[in-house]
C-alpha cells in the first residue's frame, strides 16, 4: 500500500493462517506480531509503549457493575439507573434518551457535551464546550467526513476495504495524511505527504491512548471507537466506552447474545479481537462473528431495525 507521491510504502506479512505477523512502512513503523496456535497474540515487537502504566484497585458490585476505582491519582464512585446504565462516576453526571443513548454529560454544573443521533443509532451531532461538529457516514456506517454547522467541511476520511487509510484535512494544517495501523486497525502513527510523522500514540492494554506526536487531532483509537476530548470517553456507535476502565457505560443492547458480562470490551481481549459497533467481539482477521455472540443481531442492529 502506498501512500502520498510515493513517500512511503506499507507492507504486510502474513503467516500460513492469515494472521498478520508483521507490518512495515520504512524507517517509519515496522511491528512484528507472535501468535499461539490458537491464533491470540502472543508479544509484539517495535511498538512504543507508555512510560507510566497506572495502578490501582477495582471495586465491583454483587451484580458485576463497576461500583469503585481506587488509583493513584483519582477514586470514583459509579451510580446506575434503572436500566443499568452508569448515570454518574461522582464526578460527572451522564443523561440518556429513551434508547439508553448518551445526551448529555455535565460535571459542576457545567455541560460538557450534548449529543444527537439518527434514525440507525448513529451520532450525527456532537456539541461540545459550546462548538457544534456534525458527522456524516456511508452506506456501512463509517464515518466519511465532519462539518460545522454552517456547513463547511472540515475533515474527509478515505478507506481501503473498510480500513480507514487517510484524511484530507481543511483549514488549519490543511493537507492529506496517511493513517499507519496495527493489526486491529488502530492508528498507531500518522505522516504527511512527505512522509512525516505529525501524529503518534502508546497506548496502554484497554485503548487509552497517550499522544506522543500531536502536530495534528486525531481522534480516532480502537476500531469503531472515536475519543471525544471533552469527556474522554470513546463513542463506539451503539455504546460509550471508557478506555480507564475497559467497561462501556451502558449494557450491551443485544443482551447476552454478546456475553456474559454486557459491560466489558470485546471478552476482555483487546490484543485480539474489536468490537467496532458496541455489540459483540469481532476477529479482526476474519471480520466474523460468532452466532453465540449475535451475529444476527449485530447485522440488524447496523441497519437500525433493532432496538
Amino acid at each position: 500500500m502506498t501512500f502520498g507521491d510515493s513517500v512511503l510504502t506499507t507492507a504486510r506479512e502474513y503467516d500460513e493462517r492469515y494472521l498478520m505477523t508483521g507490518t512495515a512502512s520504512g524507517s517509519v513503523m515496522n511491528y512484528h506480531y507472535t501468535h499461539d496456535s490458537a491464533g491470540n497474540v502472543l508479544s509484539v515487537s517495535g511498538v512504543r509503549m507508555p512510560p507510566e502504566v497506572a495502578t490501582g484497585t477495582i471495586l465491583y458490585g454483587h451484580a458485576g457493575n463497576r461500583t469503585g476505582g481506587i488509583g493513584g491519582i483519582q477514586r470514583a464512585e459509579y451510580t446506575y439507573d434503572g436500566h443499568g446504565n452508569i448515570v454518574s462516576d461522582g464526578t460527572r453526571t451522564f443523561e440518556y434518551n429513551q434508547n439508553s443513548r448518551l445526551v448529555k454529560v455535565t460535571q459542576g454544573g457545567v455541560t460538557l457535551g450534548e449529543y444527537s443521533y439518527d434514525g440507525h443509532g448513529r451520532r450525527v451531532r456532537k456539541v461540545a464546550l459550546g462548538v457544534a461538529t456534525l458527522y456524516h457516514y456511508d452506506y456501512s456506517g463509517s464515518l466519511i467526513a465532519e462539518t460545522a454547522e454552517d456547513g463547511t467541511v472540515l475533515r474527509d476520511y478515505i478507506y481501503l476495504n473498510r480500513e480507514r487509510v487517510a484524511m484530507k484535512v481543511y483549514g488549519d494544517r490543511a493537507g492529506m495524511y496517511y493513517f499507519l495501523n496495527d493489526h486491529l486497525g488502530t492508528p498507531q502513527k500518522i505522516v504527511d505527504s512527505a512522509g512525516k510523522v505529525v501524529w503518534e500514540a502508546a497506548y496502554l492494554a484497554f485503548g487509552e491512548a497517550q499522544i506522543l506526536t500531536g502536530d495534528i487531532m486525531n481522534n480516532f483509537r480502537l476500531p469503531g471507537q472515536y475519543f471525544d476530548a471533552e469527556t474522554g470517553l470513546h463513542h463506539n456507535w451503539h455504546r460509550y466506552y471508557d478506555p480507564q476502565t475497559g467497561r462501556y457505560l451502558t449494557p450491551d443492547p443485544i443482551g447476552l447474545e454478546g456475553g456474559m458480562n454486557l459491560f466489558i470490551y470485546a471478552l476482555n481481549d483487546p490484543a485480539n479481537m474489536t468490537d467496532p459497533f458496541g455489540l459483540d467481539p469481532v476477529d479482526p482477521n476474519t471480520g466474523e462473528r460468532s452466532e453465540v455472540m449475535g451475529c444476527h443481531h449485530t447485522e440488524k442492529l447496523a441497519e437500525g431495525t433493532v432496538g
